[in-house]
């Protein structure tokens, strides 16, 4: 199962508010056979099964502003963003199939079975401005925080930073692309 929603709304020309919210549900069921006599295992047959589901929901709240001041421009995000995921998995192997055309795995000599489950959730606030001078020079601040429950709750919050700017020669120069 895979699901969107998007909804958003232009206040003006240049500053507008988007939200968007996904949801995928994934699960898969497996039954591996090797019957007796076969190549596999020596001609003693094996069976193996496992479930596997996967539940992941993303949410993004966006607020962005475009505005031009003569000269210059200003490009601005600020958002909000939330993750979480579920995993389930289970599995059993049987080796040596005692009674032939029965398929289970209870019906082996040995088995073996395994579980896992992880559950995560994250959430972040961030901001990316862009600055310009002609469309020609550029300067890019950015910001995000986030929040993870797989840290331990001392440093659970984690900020990251970033500076980054350009300049396009061309359109400086006035460089025909001929």
């Amino acid at each position: 199962i895979v699901a969107n929603f998007n909804i958003g709304y232009d206040f003006t020309e240049w500053l507008s508010l988007d939200y968007t919210l996904g949801y995928n549900d994934y699960s898969q069921d497996r039954k591996t056979i090797v019957n007796i006599g076969s190549r596999g295992n020596a001609g003693k047959g094996y069976i193996a099964t496992s479930a596997y589901s996967d539940r992941a929901l993303e949410s993004l709240l966006l607020l962005s502003a475009n505005k031009r001041f003569g000269d210059f421009g200003v490009k601005a995000s600020i958002g909000h963003n939330y993750s979480q995921e579920t995993l389930n998995s289970a599995s059993a192997v049987g080796d040596e199939i005692i009674n032939p055309g029965i398929f289970a795995v209870d019906n082996t000599k040995t088995q073996t079975a395994g579980e896992s489950y992880s559950h995560w959730r994250k959430w972040g606030i961030f901001a990316d401005v862009v600055l310009d001078y002609k469309n020609w020079a550029f300067l890019n601040l950015s910001g995000r925080n986030d929040v993870s429950s797989t840290l331990p709750t001392s440093n659970r919050s984690f900020f990251y930073p970033a500076v980054s700017g350009s300049f396009v020669f061309s359109e400086a120069f006035d460089i025909q692309n001929d």
